[in-house]
């Protein structure tokens, strides 16, 4: 394998190279320039940056939400609980994320330490629901609408950063719609499904050195989308206990997109713009929940479990479009590990119109040390929230605020070694702020006539 001068550099780093060795040096960059780019999209999605600050009620109690149905945001966490909304319900906000990043070399590297530059996203989310009323056999019947962005980063590290070869700077927007259908056959059990379209747009820079004082640049731009699916029950065994289990398809989002490479003379004539395709896979997730009336109408506490699979992305296929109609396909192991996160949270209403909140988020790990790179680093993270919400008739008005702690880690064996912790003070990975409004509205009796199992109080009915 032909190296690059780099190596007698003090942090020993290499430049990945899963090509032949007959293949010329200048092809060879920029055939690893489009696979690390390739390649990051795929590590901010696996356990780097996911979003799950969907609706500020459920957020500021850690998320926690799968056994709960205080709103239309019950369509993100379980597509069964929203068959115990009565009328229309809405639900529309935003949360404001502010993630950052600081790397430091190893001992004896003359590199400069560096941090992320403060990027800014304000990912949306929207939720409709209405109970159609009792149906024969399936009794209760409901449909919704969600959207969502459950991944989504904006940031980058500065222009001269050692490890520009790995990224410079990142924006992910996987969005997510999800018409739904639940059904309510007795008072005591709860089913519902969802249809998930993910489209998605990525943009990503990197630097590609030569072993001289001459740099380039190569970005790349691409669109795509995946299919899938997701179903929820719900047992409700006596008023004020609900549990809960969902599931989630894995999806894979196909990505096509251009690249633009820019060298500097005399490489200029060997940068040839071409097509990339790549498979993004998102992993199949089950998740089981708790919530329990401690007081009724008053205290309440939840918690929820969930198991994701990330372990069947064990690589990644890259193929390049040639100019003479072939393809350049190149493969990357990422051997990502199976991970658990633990949502745990309570709610407290103060009065009528006043509810106060908080809850603790665990997020494991699950990405292998010798695969980690810098868009972003991934390592174990505990998130602590809190939050409140006003009622106004029938609107209600919910905020949180999160704080997301990343743990130190320190890699040895991966091509970039370093240690990675949060950008901002006590290991802070993000900040995340966000603000939602839900309302209910009662239409009277719905087209199928008064649900079966109206008279069963709700776990918290903050309106009522």
């Amino acid at each position: 394998m032909r190296t690059d001068p780099r190596l007698d550099r003090a942090h020993s780093r290499r430049l990945l190279s899963p090509f032949p060795v007959g293949v010329p040096m200048i092809r060879r960059l920029l055939l690893t320039a489009l696979l690390a780019l390739a390649l990051v999209p795929t590590a901010a999605l696996a356990g780097g940056y996911a979003i799950s600050e969907l609706g500020s009620r459920a957020s500021g109690r850690g998320s926690a939400a799968a056994a709960l149905y205080d709103d239309a945001t019950a369509i993100f966490y379980n597509p069964a609980n929203i068959s115990r909304l009565w009328g229309v319900n809405v639900a529309a906000g935003a949360s404001l994320v502010i993630p950052g990043w600081e790397w430091t070399p190893p001992p004896g590297s003359t590199a400069a330490s560096a941090k992320t530059d403060i990027g800014v996203s304000l990912p949306p989310h929207a939720a409709v629901t209405y109970m159609l009323g009792a149906a024969p056999l399936v009794g209760d019947v409901a449909v919704g609408l969600g959207y969502s962005v459950p991944f989504g980063s904006t940031f980058s590290w500065p222009l001269g950063w050692e490890g520009r070869e790995d990224v410079q700077k990142i924006a992910i927007q996987v969005h997510e719609l999800t018409p739904t259908v639940a059904i309510r056959p007795s008072r005591y059990f709860a089913l519902g499904a969802s249809f998930r379209y993910m489209p998605t747009s990525v943009y990503l820079k990197r630097a590609v050195r030569f072993g001289t004082a001459e740099e380039g640049t190569v970005d790349l731009a691409g669109m795509g989308s995946g299919i899938g699916a997701a179903a929820g029950a719900s047992l409700f065994p006596f008023d004020g206990l609900s549990l809960a289990f969902t599931w989630r398809s894995a999806v894979t989002i196909d990505v096509n997109g251009k690249s633009d490479f820019r060298f500097p003379p005399p490489f200029d004539a060997q940068a040839v713009d071409r097509d990339v395709k790549a498979s993004l896979p998102l992993p199949q997730i089950f998740r089981g929940g708790i919530a329990f009336d401690v007081v009724p109408k008053m205290l309440n506490v939840s918690a929820d479990v969930e198991y994701q699979m990330w372990s069947s992305f064990k690589s990644l296929d890259i193929r390049l479009q040639n100019a003479d109609g072939t393809e350049t396909i190149s493969s990357s192991p990422r051997n990502s590990m199976n991970g658990y996160v633990v949502h745990a949270g309570a709610e407290l209403r103060l009065s009528n119109a006043l509810m106060v909140r908080a809850g603790y988020v665990w997020d494991q790990l699950t990405v292998p040390e010798a695969n980690m790179n810098a868009a972003p680093p991934d390592s174990d993270k505990h998130v602590v929230s809190v939050g409140a919400s006003y009622v106004i008739d029938d609107w209600i008005v919910s905020a949180h605020f999160s704080d997301a702690f990343f743990v130190k880690r320190t890699t040895l064996s991966s091509h970039f070694p370093g240690t990675y912790t949060g950008e901002f003070p006590g290991g802070t990975m993000a900040y995340l702020f966000g603000l939602t409004v839900t309302g209910k509205f009662d239409f009277g009796a719905p087209m199928g006539g008064a649900p079966t199992t109206a008279a069963a109080p709700l776990l918290r009915s903050p309106a009522s």
